[in-house]
């Protein structure tokens, strides 16, 4: 099976049924241990990380143990990612105004870190380890801004 000329596995429809029960749940109830979730494409299931939680993968194994699903273990749960992701967010104005433009600020949904797009990698590599702390899991990576069509 494909899409548009991309191969998709056999069960997607099943897949994307499961996924969409698993990731409402899994953020209302284990948002301190729940990172995300990806397809993988070349196994036909879905790869479900989290915080290593003894609860969480009790419902995970109980609620889907029919289902293509398998667990990986994340550093951070996609809250604390996302904390991170708003605050950088609610600084773009300011580093607008320093002249270091962000073209996107995504959490990983494998729970290791803030992805952050821009064309000066090494100056907002620097700069984001002053404001956000040599610690913060951020990895800047080289993207273009957005153009509009």
């Amino acid at each position: 099976m494909s899409v548009d000329g991309t191969p998709q596995p056999a069960n997607q429809e099943a897949l994307d049924e499961v996924a969409s029960r698993i990731e409402p749940y899994a953020t209302e109830h284990f948002p301190d241990v729940y990172a995300g979730l990806e397809l993988r494409q070349e196994t036909g299931r879905i790869r479900v990380y989290r915080k290593p939680s003894a609860p969480f993968d009790a419902w995970l194994g109980h609620a889907f143990a029919a289902d293509c699903v398998e667990v990986a273990d994340a550093v951070h749960a996609r809250r604390e990612l996302r904390a991170l992701a708003d605050r950088i967010a609610a600084d773009l104005e300011s580093w607008h105004a320093k002249g270091l433009e962000i073209a996107t600020v995504s959490a990983a949904e494998d729970g290791s870190v803030v992805r952050v797009g821009t064309t000066d990698v090494a100056r907002a590599r620097q700069e984001f380890t002053q404001r956000y702390g040599g610690d913060a899991p951020i990895e800047v990576v080289f993207e273009q801004p957005p153009r509009p069509l």
